[in-house]
C-alpha cells in the first residue's frame, strides 16, 4: 500500500514560520490552529549575557494521518554577537521517533562553517563555506524591522538564516504594512498588518498582525486546505488540550476521470490546474516531460518506457553520491545493508539497483503512517515508515554502493486509499542515475512496491531533491502551495 509524505511537506513549511523577527527579548507563546482546532503551540525567546544574543524558537504539533496520531517537533537556536556576527547555531527535528539534530559553528577567521549532525544513531561532521553576506542574524533582523516600522515603512524585506532549514539564506518579503487592529486573547489590540511570504515556501503568503515593536500577534494562511493560524497566547493557554486535525485525506486529489487498472498504465498524460494562483514550473525527468499550457495549467506526459538522457552535468554532479543528514550513505549500518542486498558478484549497476529497491520493500517491516520523515540511518535501526522512508533509505543505499540518487517528491494514483477510491496522493520516491542503451537516464524505483507492483505511468513528480543539509526541507516546502488546491485532468492513460 502507497503511503504519503505529507507531514514531511507541512514540517518543511512550518520552519519557515519560526523566521519570522520578533524584537522584544522575552517570551512569546503562540496556539497553532488547523479550521479552529487547536493543534499545536510555539515559543519564541530571547535572551542577551555576556555580549551573546540567543534566539530559541520551540514548535509541537498533534497532526492524525487517517486514525494514526503524530507528533512534529521543531526547535532552533540561533546565538550572535551583539554586533549581529553570528556563532552558533542548532536545530533539532523531531518527525520520527529518533531526532536529527544539527549545529553549525561559524568560524570567522576562516570564513567556513563547521556542521555536525546526528541522526538515528550515526553522527557525521562537515565544513562548508560561509553563506555570502547580505543576510541579517535573528537579532539584527528584528532590531531592522523594528526601525523600518517605526520610520513608517509599507514594505520591508530582508534575508536571514534559519537552523532548521540549513545555511541558505531565506528572504522575507512583508508588503502592503498599514495600521488597524487585531484581536489576541479576547482583547482588541492595535496592529500592523501585511502579507508576508518567504522564499524557502514560495507562493505561500501569509496574513500577519505585528504589535508596533514588530512581536508577532496573529498569522493566517492557507495551507493544504485548512485554514492554519498562530494567534498569540499565554503559556497556560499554549500548553492546553489539542485537537489533533486530520490532514492527509484533506490533500487527495480527484482526477476529472477515474484510471484504469494502474499496473497496465504504461504513459499517462496529465494537465495540472491551479484555480488561485499560478501554477510553479515542476521538473522534467528521463520519463516526464513538460509542457506549459497557461499561467494556470501544465501539461505533463510520463513515459515509462521511453527514457530520455539525463542532463549530461548530472553524471558528474557530486551531490548525488554525498552523504547528507538525510542519506547518510557513509553510516556503517547503511553499507552493511547495502552491501547485503546487492551480494557479492553482483556489478551491473541496473541490478545492484533493483536487489536494493526490494530490500528497501523487505527492511521497512511496519509501514507506518506514524513517522513524518525519519533519516536514512534511522529507518535502517527502526525498519519503520511510510513512503518517504523507503524513499531516503533506497536513495542512501544506492549511494553507498557508488550510483548516484536523488529522491521525488510527488503523486500516485491510488484506487482506493483511506476510504477514498481513485485518487492522487501525495508520495515519494527514488531515482538512480543508470545507463540504458548507451545513455545516463533517471529511473524511477519506488521501494513501496513488492515484486509484483510495477512502476506505472501514474506517478507524477513534482520536485526532485538530492537532500543536502542545506535544501533538504527547502526542496518539500515548494509543495505546499499545491496542497487542498491542484486539479488533475486526465488526458490520456495509455495502456
Amino acid at each position: 500500500m502507497r503511503k504519503f509524505p505529507i507531514v514531511a511537506v507541512l514540517a518543511a513549511v512550518l520552519t519557515s514560520l519560526l523566521s519570522h523577527a520578533s524584537a522584544a527579548p522575552t517570551d512569546h507563546w503562540y496556539v497553532l490552529q488547523f479550521d479552529g482546532k487547536r493543534a499545536g503551540w510555539i515559543r519564541e525567546h530571547t535572551t542577551e549575557t555576556a555580549g551573546v544574543i540567543t534566539t530559541s524558537s520551540e514548535m509541537h504539533l498533534e497532526i492524525r494521518r487517517g486514525q494514526m496520531s503524530m507528533s512534529i517537533a521543531l526547535e532552533s537556536t540561533f546565538e550572535e554577537s551583539t554586533r549581529g556576527e553570528p556563532i552558533r547555531a542548532v536545530s533539532v527535528m523531531s518527525l520520527g521517533s529518533m531526532p536529527t539534530r544539527t549545529e553549525y559553528v561559524f568560524n570567522a577567521e576562516s570564513n567556513t562553517v563547521t556542521i555536525s549532525t546526528s541522526s538515528g544513531g550515526a553522527a557525521r561532521e562537515t565544513t562548508a563555506d560561509r553563506p555570502d553576506g547580505g543576510w541579517l542574524t535573528p537579532a539584527a533582523a528584528s532590531e531592522f524591522v523594528l526601525r523600518r516600522l517605526a520610520a513608517g515603512a509599507t514594505e520591508i524585506s530582508f534575508s536571514t538564516i534559519d537552523p532548521a532549514s540549513g545555511l541558505e539564506p531565506m528572504r522575507v518579503e512583508m508588503r502592503g504594512i498599514t495600521p488597524g487592529t487585531t484581536e489576541v486573547l479576547g482583547k482588541t489590540v492595535p496592529s500592523l498588518s501585511c502579507e508576508t511570504e518567504v522564499s524557502s515556501a514560495p507562493g505561500l503568503t501569509q496574513r500577519a498582525h505585528l504589535a508596533p515593536d514588530g512581536t508577532l500577534l496573529r498569522m493566517k494562511m492557507n495551507l493544504a486546505g485548512m485554514e492554519f493560524e498562530q494567534i498569540a497566547a499565554d503559556r497556560e493557554l499554549a500548553l492546553s488540550p489539542l485537537e489533533a486535525p486530520e490532514i492527509m485525506a484533506r490533500t487527495f486529489v480527484k482526477p476529472s476521470r477515474p484510471l484504469p487498472d494502474i499496473r497496465r498504465v504504461h504513459r499517462g498524460v496529465y494537465d495540472l490546474k491551479m484555480p488561485r494562483g499560478r501554477m510553479p514550473d515542476i521538473p522534467e525527468t528521463s520519463a516526464q516531460r513538460v509542457e506549459r499550457i497557461d499561467d494556470k495549467t501544465v501539461r505533463v506526459t510520463i513515459a515509462e518506457d521511453d527514457l530520455r538522457a539525463a542532463p549530461a552535468q548530472d553524471a558528474q554532479n557530486p551531490i548525488y553520491l554525498e552523504a547528507s543528514a538525510v542519506l547518510d550513505a557513509s553510516d556503517p549500518e547503511i553499507i552493511a545493508l547495502a552491501d547485503r542486498s546487492a551480494r557479492p558478484g553482483v556489478t551491473d549497476p541496473a541490478e545492484v539497483a533493483e536487489r536494493l529497491r526490494m530490500a528497501v520493500f523487505r527492511t521497512i517491516k511496519s509501514k507506518s503512517l506514524g513517522v513524518g520523515l525519519a533519516s536514512a540511518s534511522e529507518v535502517c535501526r527502526t525498519r519503520e515508515g511510510d513512503c518517504s522512508e523507503h524513499a531516503v533509505l533506497l536513495a542512501a543505499l544506492l549511494r553507498a554502493k557508488g550510483i548516484p540518487a536523488r529522491v521525488v517528491s510527488g503523486l500516485v494514483y491510488a484506487e482506493e486509499f483511506l476510504g477514498e477510491k481513485g485518487i492522487f496522493g501525495y508520495h515519494m520516491w527514488a531515482q538512480a542515475l543508470l545507463e540504458r542503451d548507451g545513455e545516463m537516464v533517471w529511473v524511477d524505483l519506488d521501494g513501496t512496491l513488492g515484486s509484483f507492483d510495477v512502476f506505472s505511468g501514474t506517478h507524477i513528480a513534482l520536485a526532485v531533491s538530492a537532500m543536502r543539509d542545506d535544501d533538504a526541507m527547502n526542496s518539500l516546502a515548494v509543495l505546499a502551495p499545491l496542497l487542498g488546491e491542484l486539479q488533475i485532468d486526465v488526458i490520456d492513460a495509455g495502456l
